[in-house]
């Protein structure tokens, strides 16, 4: 649930208090519902960071059981009220009205969790947590609050550049409106993030460079545009007959794209083109290095991620010195720790994994980097962020010789949705606890059948070196 409703009101439900903060000096309680700031009713978190922007705020709460109160707030400059939402959208999100070639959702086999099935296509999604929309089911109202808040930037699906085509690609008439909605997001003053996904025979080739010519021209408002390959799954029965990437497809698609990255300097456009990083480990080809990445801000749509990756572990090392061995084990007996990865990433965790068991050795601690092939979605997804449950349990049953496995967090849907700020950690851990993968299995259940500890790590070099030697034995 989103919300909660009282007497037909929808309001944001407190997933956690900060403790000591103005709200928690002031009793409001983790499970109740902000209904009001100011008398103005909250819908998300826009209208929650808008309206309590002043020092001081009267906040209309709701408890469990209904009753209704109002809460008198004051904070000093530069202090947050100290509430932390369970949702960022307090009512139903936007859905999505396309009917896309290449939509991921339409390719998921029944029975995963049902949070999955839900297509979103929400402009206040876009501009609060960086999700990609296609801007084709904008209503005047929605017009309107964009331009009077200018809520920038946003991140929008653009795909191609071709009114045709896009239409035909959304399977929606309304896609071929591409550049009139750009315009008005330009004389909003709003910043742009664009996203191209590659479908083979679609729109790359000739396609893809008037797009990227295209683009090329929108103006300065553009930031940023990244190409990524089509996902495809093995449950694509009665959908139009996408080809997947090969490494000599990606690797053509890199050239593309950098080229145009040339001739977007040449002309100085403020925005930059990018390939995503699973298109350089298709093709087998190194990432850029990070000033080729600015400030990384298409770093979750999957550009970058790889040498923030790499360059976190460089400076792991300088940081901590030699790297340091393990935990040692119990009374001198061995330990083999798997660390569990998808096969696009294990060519990039294979030095680190390397250079941390060449480390731990000594302390009788081995470490083995298992790449799992996904055999629910299908094998050319490759992901770590999809990973599954019941593959991992195929993957690691029976593996008695192992004491701990350690996977990516990102695989997890609890892994993005964890409290922040202080007194956090507590709440953060039950979360994760409860946290399950895309086929709904729980992390503790995936423990427990495997009869060995699992641990979910943070997809950084630093995590996952500390995961293994334990804090504050980094060399430090």
């Amino acid at each position: 649930m989103a919300g909660g409703r009282v007497g037909g009101r929808m309001g944001g439900r407190i997933r956690w208090v900060v403790p000591g903060s103005p709200a928690g000096r002031a009793g409001v309680r983790r499970g109740e519902c902000v209904l009001s700031v100011n008398g103005f009713p909250v819908t998300d978190l826009i209208d929650y960071r808008y309206l309590t922007a002043e020092p001081r705020a009267e906040l209309e709460i709701c408890d469990a059981g209904g009753a209704v109160r109002r809460v008198r707030l004051r904070r000093e400059p530069g202090e947050d009220l100290g509430l932390d939402f369970d949702r960022p959208v307090f009512g139903p999100i936007r859905r999505c009205s396309n009917r896309c070639l290449f939509c991921f959702v339409d390719q998921l086999p029944p029975g995963l969790r049902d949070s999955l099935y839900v297509k979103d296509d929400d402009y206040r999604l876009s501009f609060l947590n960086s999700t990609f929309i296609t801007l084709t089911n904008l209503r005047p109202a929605d017009w309107s609050r964009l331009e009077r808040l200018r809520l920038s930037p946003l991140y929008v699906s653009v795909h191609t550049t071709s009114p045709s085509l896009r239409a035909r690609l959304l399977g929606n008439p309304r896609a071929a409106r591409l550049f009139e909605h750009l315009a008005r997001l330009d004389r909003a003053g709003i910043d742009l993030h664009l996203q191209v996904v590659l479908c083979p025979g679609l729109n790359d080739g000739r396609e893809l460079d008037r797009t990227l010519d295209d683009l090329g021209r929108i103006g300065p408002r553009l930031l940023s545009v990244a190409v990524v390959p089509v996902g495809l799954t093995r449950h694509r029965s009665g959908l139009y007959p996408l080809k997947p990437f090969d490494a000599r497809a990606a690797e053509a698609a890199i050239h593309q794209v950098e080229r145009w990255a040339r001739i977007w300097r040449r002309r100085g456009v403020r925005g930059r083109v990018w390939a995503s990083d699973e298109l350089y480990c298709l093709a087998g080809l190194a990432v850029p290095p990070a000033r080729h990445y600015g400030l990384y801000p298409q770093v979750e749509n999957g550009v970058g991620l790889v040498r923030r990756f790499l360059d976190g572990w460089s400076a792991y090392r300088r940081c901590a010195g030699p790297v340091a061995g393990a935990v040692p084990p119990a009374a001198g007996r061995s330990r083999r720790v798997a660390v569990v990865t998808a096969p696009l990433a294990a060519p990039v965790l294979a030095p680190v994994v390397e250079a941390l068991g060449a480390a731990s050795r000594p302390a009788g601690t081995e470490l083995e980097l298992v790449g799992v092939e996904n055999r629910l979605l299908g094998e050319t997804v490759t992901v770590a962020g999809l990973l599954c449950g019941s593959d991992l349990e195929r993957a690691l049953a029976g593996r008695r010789d192992l004491c701990e496995v350690l996977l990516p967090a990102v695989a997890l849907d609890g892994a993005a949705s964890r409290p922040s700020g202080r007194g956090g950690g507590r709440a953060a851990g039950a979360a994760l606890g409860r946290a399950r993968f895309l086929d709904g299995m729980k992390l503790q259940d995936l423990q427990r059948r495997l009869g060995v500890p699992v641990r979910a790590v943070e997809p950084t070099a630093a995590a996952l070196a500390e995961a293994l030697v334990g804090p504050g034995r980094e060399g430090r």
